[in-house]
C-alpha cells in the first residue's frame, strides 16, 4: 500500500479542522453578584452600627468552620486506612495474575455480559426509574440537598454484573465497562451578611470485582468525571451569593486488570458512579431523571487469556 504524501496528510487534517464538530458541554460559572457589603457599609455607619463587632462575629464563625474542616480531615484519614487495605488486596491479586502468565504467549477470548443483574443505590430510595436489558442498562434519579454538612455527603448508583469461570482452569481476566453520564448538576451558595457559603460537588466512577461473591474487593482505578464549586465568603464586606452549573454528557471507560480467577469461581462485578458533595448555606442538585438524562452502563466486557501452563503456589 502506497504511503500518504505530506500534502495528502495536510489536506486531511485541514478537512478535519474545518468540520463543525459538536462540542462537549462546558462548565460555566455566573459572574459574581453585586457586593452588598460595600454598598451597605456607609448605611451601617450612618445608623451607628459598630461594624467591627459584626466583623468579630464573622471571624468567630470562620474559626468554627476551620475546626469543622479539621474534623473532616480526621475523618478522611480513617477512610484512607480502609482504602489502603483494599489497595493492598487488589495489588496482591494483580501480582499473582502477572506471575501466572509471565513469559507465556496466550490467546484472548472476549465475552460480553450485556445485561446487569440488578442496580442498587445509596440512599436506597434514590433511583426513580431503571431499565436492565441487553446493551441498555440505565438508572434515573434526582437528588437535591440544602442541609448543611459537617462532612461530605455521599450517594451512588451501582450496576451489578455476575459471571462465573465455568472452566476447570484458572484464568487471567481483564474487565471493561463504559459508563455514560448525561444530566444536570448545580451548586448554589447563598451567603448571609455574616455567614459564608460553600457548596462543592464531584462525580467519579470505578469498577470493582468480588471473587466468590463474599471475597475481598478487587478495586480498579477511580476515574474522575466532574468537579464543581460555588462559594461566597459572606460577611459585611463579602458577596451575597454564587452558583455554578454544568450540563453533563460524558462517557468513561473503566478497566480492572489483571484479575486472577480460579476455576468455578463466581465473580460479582460492580460498576459504581459516586457522587460526593458538601453544603454550607447552599444547595447541591443532581438532575438525572428527565427523559433525556440518565446514568447508563451498556455492558460489562470480559477478556481473558488462555490457560497458563503453570501456576505459582496458592
Amino acid at each position: 500500500m502506497a504511503k500518504l504524501s505530506k500534502s495528502e496528510v495536510k489536506a486531511a487534517i485541514s478537512k478535519i479542522l474545518a468540520r463543525k464538530e459538536v462540542q462537549p458541554p462546558i462548565q460555566f460559572r455566573r459572574l459574581p453578584r453585586p457586593n452588598l457589603g460595600k454598598r451597605l457599609a456607609s448605611v451601617f455607619a450612618d445608623a451607628g452600627i459598630d461594624v467591627s463587632k459584626l466583623e468579630k462575629i464573622v471571624s468567630d464563625e470562620r474559626e468554627e468552620f476551620a475546626q469543622l474542616q479539621k474534623k473532616r480531615d480526621q475523618y478522611y484519614k480513617k477512610q484512607n486506612v480502609a482504602l489502603e487495605k483494599q489497595y493492598e488486596t487488589t495489588l496482591e491479586n494483580q501480582k499473582r495474575a502477572l506471575e501466572a502468565i509471565a513469559g507465556q504467549t496466550i490467546g484472548v477470548q472476549t465475552i460480553p455480559v450485556h445485561t446487569a443483574s440488578t442496580v442498587l443505590s445509596r440512599p436506597e430510595e434514590l433511583i426513580s426509574d431503571k431499565r436492565l436489558e441487553p446493551w441498555n442498562n440505565y438508572v434515573k434519579f434526582h437528588l437535591i440537598d440544602s442541609n448543611d454538612t459537617a462532612n461530605a455527603r455521599y450517594a451512588d448508583v451501582r450496576f451489578i454484573f455476575g459471571w462465573v469461570n465455568r472452566s476447570n482452569d484458572t484464568l487471567v481476566v481483564r474487565a471493561n465497562a463504559e459508563v455514560i453520564i448525561k444530566g444536570f448538576c448545580q451548586a448554589i451558595a447563598q451567603a448571609g451578611f455574616i455567614t459564608p457559603a460553600y457548596v462543592s460537588m464531584n462525580l467519579s466512577a470505578a469498577l470493582t470485582a468480588y471473587l466468590q461473591a463474599g471475597g475481598p474487593a478487587i478495586v480498579g482505578p477511580t476515574t474522575r468525571i466532574m468537579e464543581m464549586h460555588a462559594n461566597s465568603r459572606g460577611g459585611i464586606f463579602g458577596g451575597d451569593g454564587d452558583w455554578t452549573t454544568v450540563d453533563l454528557f460524558e462517557s468513561r471507560n473503566l478497566t480492572l486488570s489483571p484479575l486472577l480467577v480460579k476455576r468455578r469461581t463466581i465473580v460479582i462485578f460492580v460498576v459504581t458512579v459516586y457522587f460526593y458533595y458538601s453544603v454550607l448555606n447552599g444547595t447541591a442538585e443532581m438532575e438525572f431523571s428527565d427523559p433525556n438524562r440518565y446514568v447508563r452502563c451498556p455492558a460489562l466486557v470480559l477478556e481473558y487469556g488462555g490457560v497458563p501452563t503453570h501456576m505459582g503456589s496458592g
